[in-house]
């Protein structure tokens, strides 16, 4: 099957039943007609089944290719209901165009009084975009070589975007190593390159930084112009042709970079097409002028033009090798682009404009040469997935809407879901309009601009659903403009044509509601120009018209800034500004005016703007010479390109009532200089935590939300469990409406995350909790605030059944730090060697029960007079100080500790040293509930939150650990096991000790008086052990000297 041909049924249904689907698969031809009317899909026809992947195969043809994805997706979502169809291949077709689209789409229905209904949730299409204009690389690789389907796991990830994605971004990061230098692994390879890059007057070898970010600027602005070829009028040229644009275009302009990009970025897209100069108006006719700064040259893009001979400067002294783009266009030109931005509900597999996020996210986390470290690690950026990002964008703007309307829940959900209609009041309908008009959202490290754009998105989409003919949002919009030119071009907008609302309403929206900031200026870019291409998948070209009907794009310098969140306007001086109203109010004129200005009239407002904030700086000086604040206003210019070692909402966005939505995914352990630490500690008022993070949350939660504000962060799962963080949970526990634990959110990242919802408008007793994974929110629960207090922890993922068991162990038993103490080993691995007065062991020396060897020696002077040799010198527990996480059978941990009794035995700080201060309990028994599975199930849900890595048993976290009320009588039967244990040293004891572990783990459970069904909740293979009814009439007498017999029962 020839993928870019036109759709052709018998062509297709041959290659899925000769090459593509199991041998199980066979040809219908069934006409299907559903109850319901459609809009935009015509006939459907199913024409194969494959029983053995319960798949069904339809064709459907539609009106046209232009017909709305969504629209199209939301039919068959519908149609699938009907016929409670849960899988479906999907061929979409239309008879005006030769390109189709085969897609796989999934449903998850709801269970109720256990039968399947036709409710659904989770709806997903993927799409491959086939025919004469597709690239087809991606479908041959996915579709056409890797064989027949092996099952429906198989087939899904034949239809993964992340697969396609990460395809692209590495061949991306390759060329980008090429350019700047470095080393790059790939797979088990490793590539060193030297950088075929060179600046002038830079050296590669002491300018990395400066390096990576000219490349990352380069390989945006061609990746958005690449988008810009997807943008054409009907039958007309794209708005950037291949004659500029392509592999065949390097080939064709020798010095390619300064003979077609620089024209390109810094001549054209900025510049009115009635103001180009003749030697670019030939070779860029289509190209329509943009502006939004996007292409304004830095001092760093180092664009000088000779006036004479129209060439640049820097000819021989800026270099990129012609070789270079044509391996990138290479790349570029094998994919499938869409400008269509994907959601989690319609996901095409081509690279759409969330790739430009992934490219800087991860690009700028290549390795700095000067330093050692990565820019990722001392920003503490990570791109945060889409299915997240949709999900903390609609649970806050959820929460914003109930504070703002009456609507109920659900009603809220639809209206927030892609595939799910609403039907609401006219009153409704206007509270919402309202609503959105007033709301201000800000992302305090935007990086690539996610959740700016999530918003976006969410926001025009709820419009598009309560106000469909737009006349309310423009009348909005129309009252809220001061500036003539702006009010005529929303007006021209809403009024000209229908397929124009969309553009407006997004203008309107990031005018008014949408704000970012990053400390780093390229993520600021990069937040800009996803913004940009978000507006220009809407205009509408039009070749009639000048400029082929393209608005110029807004200016988004007092939208998106390069500044230092933590760091606020000393407060000094801040009465006097009211004696300056007059200049305030002018500056926020010249704000307002800027956002749609451009060319001379740009450069006007700048000017004016920086002479006005000067003048109010030396007013304020001239009332208190000593006032740092009007220092700091001065310095701060929105037009540069370096950040402010500030943030202030108010001088910088003209935003005075804080922000009603603020959401991010804050950077974790970012590095701090000492001096900034300083200030921002000093604001600090719910943590002493210094963890960037904490720090987001603390002064994000003070002083940047208003009173009714919502705060949604994800941050790391160390949150829910960390005694450094407890403070900050005990600040939000009171208001959070929802906590998410995410598990591993990032990839290649071994940190795992969770994401909490804080509304200052709401107090509640209680909180939900959900678990992300496989990109699916489940196991929602409602839990009470005082299991928090009760755990120190914010519980997450638990049961109801759970928490039944959590309450009947609680009540049983007491703290274990009231009687035990627990101090870490020394950390003295770098003076291990094979003699020494003192032999220590690690963490990898203990086992259950046991002790393995030793890690090595060390001499007398390292531990001669230290507390912690006294301390280790005594009987203790020795645990490994680093969980066991184990995820088969099924996710647990297992606390892995061993009895030195003589206490001789000395351990470097991958052990954990634990003594008992209360001698009514013995050390056998202790140790007996340590390394019980009860103990264990408990540790990991309601300690550490069933977190996966990392996580020490040290003496805060071991001395949580419960431990039951105990008669001297029972104490001693664990105590009789647990010595038997200690003895056993020989590898033919393993199947003694197995059946004397297992029986410990028996008495815990009936010590606590467990019924059999709560012992399965905690060990679900307990059956396998032990049955039913041998568990119920066995005592913990019994169970102390019983036999297990081949792990089938007992006797």
């Amino acid at each position: 099957m020839n993928f870019q041909s036109p759709y052709d049924r018998e062509s297709f249904l041959g290659f899925c039943s000769t090459r593509f689907f199991p041998e199980d698969f066979f040809i219908a031809d069934e006409a299907v007609a559903p109850s319901f009317q459609t809009t935009f899909t015509k006939d459907i026809a199913l024409i194969g089944t494959c029983p053995s992947l319960e798949l069904h195969v339809y064709e459907i043809r539609h009106a046209s290719e232009n017909d709305p994805r969504i629209g199209l997706s939301k039919e068959t979502f519908r149609l699938m209901a009907e016929y409670m169809v849960s899988r479906a291949l999907v061929i979409f077709y239309s008879k005006t165009s030769d390109n189709y689209r085969l897609s796989l789409i999934t449903l998850d229905y709801h269970i109720q009084d256990g039968k399947l209904t036709k409710e659904f949730s989770n709806p997903r299409r993927y799409s491959f975009f086939l025919g004469q204009q597709a690239k087809v690389h991606t479908p041959n690789q996915f579709l056409f070589k890797l064989g027949r389907i092996k099952d429906f796991d198989d087939l899904q990830k034949r239809f993964s975007v992340e697969v396609v994605n990460k395809e692209f971004y590495n061949k991306i990061a390759v060329l980008f190593t090429e350019l700047v230098g470095g080393e790059r692994k790939i797979g088990r390879n490793t590539i060193q390159k030297s950088g075929s890059l060179r600046l002038p007057g830079k050296p590669i070898e002491t300018n990395h930084q400066l390096y990576q970010e000219f490349a990352v600027r380069l390989i945006g602005r061609l990746v958005f112009c690449w988008f810009l070829k997807k943008k054409s009028s009907n039958g007309g040229p794209p708005l950037v042709d291949d004659a500029c644009l392509s592999s065949a275009a390097v080939n064709e302009h020798p010095n390619y970079y300064h003979s077609i990009l620089e024209p390109l970025f810094f001549a054209v897209l900025n510049t009115p097409m009635e103001e180009r100069h003749e030697f670019v108006k030939e070779t860029f006719v289509n190209t329509p002028f943009l502006n939004g700064g996007l292409f304004e040259p830095h001092d760093d893009d180092f664009y000088a033009v000779d006036s004479l001979q129209h060439v640049s400067k820097h000819l021989n002294t800026l270099k990129i090798p012609d070789d270079w783009f044509k391996k990138l266009f290479d790349v570029f030109e094998i994919y499938n682009f869409t400008i269509d931005e994907n959601t989690t509900v319609d996901i095409e597999l081509s690279i759409d404009p969330e790739m430009l996020g992934r490219i800087f996210e991860n690009l700028l986390a290549e390795i700095n040469p000067e330093t050692g470290e990565t820019a990722r690690k001392a920003t503490g950026s990570y791109y945060t997935p889409r299915p997240i990002v949709e999900y903390m964008v609609d649970e806050s703007l959820k929460q914003y809407l109930k504070t703002k309307t009456d609507i109920a829940d659900d009603a809220l959900d639809k209206l927030l879901s892609y595939s799910d209609d609403v039907e609401l009041t006219p009153a409704q309908n206007d509270a919402i309009v309202n609503a959105l008009d007033d709301l201000k959202a800000l992302d305090p490290a935007c990086g690539s601009g996610a959740f700016p754009m999530g918003l976006l998105q969410k926001m025009l989409l709820i419009l598009q659903k309560v106000d469909p003919d737009a006349k309310q949002w423009q009348q909005r919009t129309l009252d809220s403009i001061p500036d003539p030119t702006f009010r005529s071009l929303i007006m021209q907008k809403f009024g000209s044509d229908k397929d124009l609302w969309d553009f407006s309403r997004k203008l309107g929206i990031i005018r008014k509601s949408i704000y970012g900031v990053d400390i780093q200026p390229i993520a600021v870019e990069i937040s800009k120009l996803r913004v940009f291409l978000s507006l220009v998948v809407d205009e509408k070209v039009d070749d009639s018209k000048s400029n082929r009907g393209i608005e110029h794009l807004p200016n988004l310098e007092f939208k998106f800034i390069a500044a230092n969140t933590l760091i606020g306007l000393p407060d000094v001086g801040m009465a006097s500004f009211s004696e300056s109203d007059q200049i305030l109010d002018e500056l926020k004129r010249l704000r307002e005016s800027y956002f749609t200005s451009s060319g001379a009239n740009k450069k006007e407002i700048e000017h004016k703007f920086i002479s006005k904030q000067k003048e109010l700086a030396q007013e304020v000086i001239n009332w208190n010479p000593d006032n740092n604040r009007a220092f700091l206003i001065a310095q701060w210019n929105p037009f540069s390109h370096s950040a402010a070692n500030f943030f202030d909402p108010d001088w910088m966005f003209g935003v005075r009532n804080k922000f009603d939505i603020v959401i991010a995914n804050p950077p974790y352990g970012a590095e701090i200089a000492r001096a900034e630490l300083n200030i921002i500690v000093k604001r600090l008022k719910d943590t002493k935590n210094l963890n960037s993070a904490a720090l987001f949350i603390d002064i994000s939660k003070n002083n940047i939300i208003n009173k009714t504000g919502i705060l949604t962060y994800i941050v790391p799962k160390s949150l829910l469990y960390s005694e450094r963080w407890f403070s900050i949970v005990r600040s939000l526990i009171a208001n959070t409406t929802l906590l998410v634990d995410v598990e591993k959110a990032f990839e290649n990242v071994k940190l795992e995350q969770a994401f909490f919802i804080f509304n200052q408008s709401t107090k509640s007793t209680s909180f939900l909790a959900r678990k992300f994974a496989n990109d699916k929110f489940t196991n929602t629960i409602e839990l009470q605030n005082g299991i928090v207090d009760k755990c120190e922890a914010w519980i997450c993922e638990v049961s109801s059944q759970e928490l039944l068991l959590f309450e009947k162990i609680f009540n049983r038993s007491f703290e274990f730090h009231k009687i035990s103490e627990t101090k870490r080993g020394k950390g003295l691995q770098r003076f291990l060697s094979k003699h020494g007065e003192y032999r220590l062991i690690g963490g990898k020396n203990i086992g259950l029960y046991s002790m393995d060897g030793f890690k090595g020696y060390v001499s007398r002077k390292h531990l001669d007079g230290s507390k912690k040799l006294e301390f280790m010198l005594q009987p203790k527990i020795l645990s490994q100080d680093i969980v066991a996480h184990i995820r088969k059978p099924y996710p647990h941990i297992q606390i892995t500790s061993f009895f030195d009794k003589k206490g001789y035995i000395l351990s470097l700080d991958t052990v954990q040293n634990t003594i008992l201060v209360d001698n009514s309990y013995s050390y056998e028994f202790i140790l007996s509930i340590l390394n019980s599975k009860l103990t264990s199930w408990y540790t990991y849900r309601f300690i550490y939150c069933s977190a996966i890595r990392t996580m020490h048993f040290d003496n805060y976290y071991a001395g949580k650990i419960r431990i039951p009320y105990v008669e001297n009588s029972t104490m001693q039967l664990f105590g009789n096991n647990a010595s038997k244990l200690l003895k056993l040293n020989s590898p033919n004891d393993s199947g003694i000790k197995t059946i004397l572990i297992s029986r410990i783990d028996l008495m815990v459970y009936k010590l606590y008086d467990l019924t059999y069904d709560e012992v399965k909740i905690v060990d679900p293979q307990i059956d396998c052990l032990i049955s039913r009814e041998a568990y119920d009439r066995a005592s913990i007498e019994e169970l102390s000297a019983w036999e297990i017999a081949n792990k089938q029962g007992v006797k």
